[in-house]
């Protein structure tokens, strides 16, 4: 890894600017996969945004576009306070987790919904 990815990997202040400035109504930005977990393999940055008022997905996946690594931008509209999105996101790894089980094991048992 070259050192300015490894920098782009870890400006998440400067990475985060942009997004912000495009859209004032922007609540929170979270973190997440793995960039958080494993940054020394991570290929890309996952980003969750929760705005007020949702504009045209353009308008994030612009702000990012030009990011020495690639950023995945996830755009939720609403009044969501943290503690809900990490809740959401432990219920999602726990269906993806068991999507993988199934798979891995050759089941016939249903497959979950992700």
């Amino acid at each position: 890894m070259s050192p300015s990815n490894d920098k782009a990997k870890t400006d998440l202040e400067e990475l985060c600017r942009s997004p912000l400035q495009a859209d004032p109504d922007i609540q929170d930005i979270i973190q997440f996969g793995s960039s958080v977990y494993a940054p020394d393999l991570a290929l890309d940055i996952d980003l969750l945004v929760t705005t007020a008022a949702k504009k045209d997905d353009d308008l994030y996946w612009d702000t990012v576009a030009d990011w020495p690594v690639n950023v995945d931008i996830i755009v939720r509209e609403g009044d969501c306070p943290r503690q809900n999105v990490e809740g959401e996101f432990q219920q999602w790894r726990e269906r993806v987790s068991r999507f993988i089980d199934v798979l891995c094991r050759g089941s016939s048992a249903r497959m979950p919904s992700i």
